[in-house]
C-alpha cells in the first residue's frame, strides 16, 4: 500500500491482498459472499479510478483477515506476493507484539 494516509487505489488494495486489480473492481461492483451474504467493497470514483478508504477495506475483509495480512507482511511471509507492502504505522498498533506472537 502507499504510505500516505489518503484513500487507496484498486492497485494498492490488490497488492495488499495478493490478487488482481480486476478482482478488487469486482468486489466493488458485485461484491463477494461472506457469511451467507453478498458484501461489497465500499469505494468512490472521483474521476476514472476507484478510491478505497482503509476503514472500508478493513470492514470488507473482516478484522481478523486484515490483521492476518498485516502480520503476514511483518513476519516476511509474503514472498509469493512481491508487490505487497505494509500499511502506514497507525493501522498496526504494536509491531513488536505481532512479531513476538508469530515466533
Amino acid at each position: 500500500m502507499n504510505t500516505n494516509s489518503g484513500p487507496l487505489s484498486a492497485d494498492d488494495v490488490a497488492k495488499f491482498c495478493g490478487c488482481s486489480p480486476y478482482t478488487v473492481i469486482g468486489w466493488i461492483r458485485r461484491g463477494r459472499k461472506r457469511d451467507g451474504q453478498v458484501v461489497k467493497l465500499d469505494a468512490h470514483k472521483p474521476g476514472q479510478h476507484y478510491r478505497i478508504t482503509r476503514t472500508a477495506l478493513r470492514r470488507f475483509l473482516g478484522e481478523a483477515t486484515y490483521q492476518a495480512l498485516v502480520e503476514d507482511q511483518i513476519v516476511g511471509q509474503t514472498t509469493s506476493r512481491p508487490g505487497f507492502a505494509l500499511p502506514p504505522a497507525p493501522l498496526v498498533a504494536n509491531r513488536s507484539s505481532a512479531l513476538e506472537v508469530r515466533h
